[in-house]
């Protein structure tokens, strides 16, 4: 257990005093991400990367009604897709980071510091990805005409409208 200076148990503003002493440069984390996979509640500003994956999660299972899943398949899809809610807002948070500090910044000192959410948020992506995988949500490149398809398409478009005038 840690003690503060008069020797008693340190509380949290003790440890948050400490390690602005240690550490002044480094600017809070307020993104709440690490909050969030520790299992306390979400700060009121981010609140909404929830919310979205949580529709995100009914989205996908109002598609999962849609499959016939075999007996125990549907509680262990129903698993999964929970994990990638838990993701998808991790994912989301960390990305808000991102966007609001930037890659890095440059320290009193004159010290560039990389902002580790971009680490972080490359892992949670990739298994983000990984479990659509899992439930067979991949992403597939579309099809993409060629030139001369295009054109063939486009003229019998045309024709097809002078024959309506």
């Amino acid at each position: 257990m840690r003690r503060n200076e008069a020797g008693r148990p340190a509380t949290d503003q003790d440890l948050a005093n400490l390690q602005k002493a240690v550490r002044p440069e480094r600017p809070n984390q307020r993104h709440g991400a690490w909050a969030f996979l520790a299992g306390r509640d979400l700060p009121p500003e981010s609140e909404w990367a929830l919310e979205m994956a949580n529709a995100i999660r009914e989205e996908i299972l109002s598609e999962e009604a849609l499959t016939d899943a075999g007996p125990g398949e549907g509680a262990k899809r129903r698993l999964v897709i929970d994990s990638i809610t838990r993701v998808q807002t991790v994912a989301l948070l960390l990305f808000k980071d991102i966007v609001e500090r930037g890659l890095s910044w440059t320290t009193k000192g004159g010290k560039e510091v990389k902002n580790g959410s971009l680490a972080a948020l490359c892992s949670y992506e990739n298994t983000l990805r990984l479990g659509l995988l899992t439930l067979g949500l991949e992403a597939r490149a579309r099809e993409v005409p060629n030139l001369s398809q295009y054109v063939k398409e486009f003229d019998a478009k045309a024709k097809k409208m002078k024959l309506e005038d």
